[in-house]
């Protein structure tokens, strides 16, 4: 019977082949849009969902509260918090920080082959907190010696081809830490791509003969905390009631105004990818500079799951409409299939094969269109959707029960439809149109194009919202700016010693300058848009001390020309004057308006215990997301502490400019 109908059903098929392929082709783009959203959605959910204790394992954020800005929530904390929490907390099984820093690693053998490279600094229990399979190595013994390393699959295969390279030594150089070889001990599998922790190389050596107080450096108080803290609790814990104790340990261990300031929260593994906004009203703020991944929005993944539900109702509806509107084609051969003993249920089963073999060729087709269309996709959604994932898990299933599920919600319609009409009345030639239904075909098409409409109007809202992010004026112009990470790279191997690059910040400069399409330079630290998430005290006149916080960025006397940043009030610093390089403060609108102050021109400000005043007001710009409105920013002049040299450039010879940087 099922290969009768399938005969007859590809017959059809071959006979009409304009209408079969329209048809399908509407069928395999509608599930094409499907699959791809599928397979991000699997991509989004499947994010640190590979480790064995997944549903016990927590982040600890903090969430800092200061007068003149609103709460704001760090991944980061103090690296004294886990022996503290493992010493006041039995059940907290595990604990492990990660911070990660930018070596300059090279092969002990060969010094002139070296890269810079992520290295976390880790504590031995992340293997007990976290699923890490090594492929050589022990994970209880990897690093019970000091300068040893553990590196992945990749980093392996890079460095010592598809040797064991156990034993072998790589030198790890950074002005923090002491540069010697680390000797290599384990070898562990290639983080998944859907992991909220990357990394190539680990170690647990952070600063030889005094481990713990180099993590105690770290503390409290200092507003940078790189440290991501990461427990295990023991099964059946109450989280909550774990939660409502942090407080007191704030206090024990930091002190009453710590507490009064800060909070500790227990953030899910498993939610910290999608669900930030969520649980926090906010994306936590992440330290571009340690290389922490930025997480996505569960709003997002249910808008997609939305929009495919649409596609697919789209695609079924005009699966509908065209079977439909073949029933006059069609009604000559139900009446004589019902005149020689067909009845209605076999001609229903008839129909709907036809349904199936039209979503399962559609299915085809859709495949290729993926694979086709996936590198796009990637580019556009950020994304690194690998296209055997189709083939992979769970995956085949879902699109077997999506194919069989629309071939029945497309053809189920026209099979009921086509199927009732009586013999007598179409061998005699009568029309086949009844009024009954009519209604539903009607529904249908009222439905599918109020879908189609609001789907063209979210299309043009997002694409209004990405123009309007991509044109809109941001307050500084950032136009042929080109910027070299030149000190940053210096500082992360020099000795902290006066002959650090960015104490010469001028030369440097000067020598950039000399090309005739270099328009003008600067030094800073941050980017703009980025330093801002390093939120710090600062002590303002007439305040109380402990009470404000706000981003800083260091820059030079030529970064406010550089950027177009105009100076509403007061002087820009200058090299020529001692107190500008490390006591004077330049306060954007903002700043000033919270503060409250009507003349901000010499009030006395103090950062990082350095006394300084206000010489100038620079005017507001976005130096937060377009979601937020425009914040507090203080600029100041220290040298030291630059990153970044910001290059202008002359829109000609653009490709000779940058073979000259």
């Amino acid at each position: 019977m099922i290969k009768n109908h399938l005969l007859i059903a590809t017959r059809n098929l071959l006979r009409h082949k304009a209408y079969s392929f329209i048809n399908i082709l509407g069928l395999a783009i509608g599930l094409a849009c499907c699959m791809l959203i599928m397979l991000y959605v699997q991509n989004e959910w499947q994010y640190d969902q590979y480790h064995t204790n997944k549903d016990r394992i927590y982040r600890v954020v903090r969430e800092t509260r200061m007068e003149g800005d609103r709460a704001s929530i760090h991944p980061g904390s103090s690296g004294r918090l886990v022996p503290s929490l493992l010493q006041d907390f039995p059940e907290i099984e595990h604990a492990t920080r990660i911070w990660e820093r930018n070596f300059w690693v090279y092969d002990t053998q060969n010094t002139n082959k070296g890269f810079y490279q992520w290295v976390a600094i880790v504590d031995p229990a992340i293997f007990d907190v976290f699923t890490i399979p090594l492929l050589y190595g022990n994970p209880a013994t990897v690093f019970d010696t000091p300068e040893t390393i553990v590196i992945s699959e990749t980093m392996s295969i890079k460095l010592f081809g598809n040797t064991n390279p156990i034993g072998q030594t790589l030198t790890l150089d950074h002005n923090y830490h002491e540069s010697k070889p680390y000797r290599i001990t384990g070898v562990m599998r290639d983080f998944p791509t859907q992991s909220s922790i990357q990394f190539d190389i680990m170690t647990a050596t952070v600063k030889p003969g005094e481990p713990e107080e180099w993590w105690n450096q770290w503390h409290a108080e200092y507003d940078v905390r790189p440290i991501q803290t990461f427990i295990s609790l023991a099964p059946s814990t109450d989280v909550n009631a774990l939660s409502a104790k942090l407080p007191d340990a704030i206090e024990r261990y930091m002190g009453a105004q710590i507490r009064k300031m800060n909070d500790y929260h227990l953030q899910p593994l498993t939610r910290m990818h999608l669900y930030e906004y969520e649980d926090y009203g906010m994306q936590l703020i992440a330290f571009p500079d340690y290389g922490m991944p930025i997480s996505s929005d569960i709003t997002t993944v249910y808008l997609l799951i939305t929009v495919a539900i649409f596609i697919l109702i789209i695609a079924c509806i005009n699966f509908m409409n065209l079977s439909t509107a073949r029933s006059v084609h069609r009604a000559r051969e139900v009446g004589i299939r019902k005149v020689v003993g067909a009845n209605r249920t076999s001609l229903i089963r008839q129909f709907i094969s036809e349904s199936m073999l039209l979503s399962f060729l559609a299915l085809l087709l859709a495949v290729l269109l993926i694979r086709i269309v996936l590198p796009t996709f990637n580019n556009f959604s950020g994304r690194l959707l690998d296209f055997t994932d189709i083939f992979h898990g769970l995956m085949p299933l879902y699109l077997i029960a999506l194919t069989l599920f629309t071939g029945l919600l497309a053809g189920s319609y026209p099979a009921f439809y086509l199927s009732a009409f009586q013999p007598i009345v179409v061998m005699k030639g009568l029309s086949t149109n009844q009024a009954k239904g009519a209604w539903l075909r009607k529904g249908l098409v009222v439905f599918q194009f109020a879908a189609s409409v609001m789907l063209i109007i979210g299309t043009t809202v997002i694409y209004e919202q990405l123009a309007f992010m991509r044109n809109k004026k941001l307050g500084f112009d950032g136009s042929q700016i080109i910027t070299v990470p030149i000190f940053v790279t210096d500082r992360v191997t020099r000795p902290r010693d006066g002959n650090r690059l960015s104490f010469r910040y001028n030369m440097a400069k000067e020598v950039f300058e000399q090309h005739p399409n270099i328009l003008k330079t600067t030094a800073f630290r941050f980017k703009l848009g980025q330093g801002e998430e390093f939120i710090r005290t600062v002590q303002p006149e007439g305040f109380p001390p402990n009470t404000w916080r706000m981003p800083t960025n260091e820059v030079d006397e030529d970064f406010f020309e550089t950027f177009g940043l105009n100076l509403v009030a007061g002087r820009n610093f200058s090299p020529d004057i001692e107190s500008d390089r490390f006591n004077a403060y330049i306060l954007n609108e903002t700043a000033v308006k919270q503060l409250g102050w009507d003349d901000p021109i010499d009030k006395s400000f103090t950062f990082n215990s350095n006394p300084g005043k206000v010489i100038g007001v620079v005017q507001d710009f976005h130096n937060r997301s377009l979601r937020e409105e425009i914040g507090p920013v203080v600029f100041i002049m220290r040298s030291s502490l630059y990153h970044h040299l910001g290059v202008k450039l002359k829109p000609e010879n653009f490709s000779e400019t940058l073979v000259h940087l």
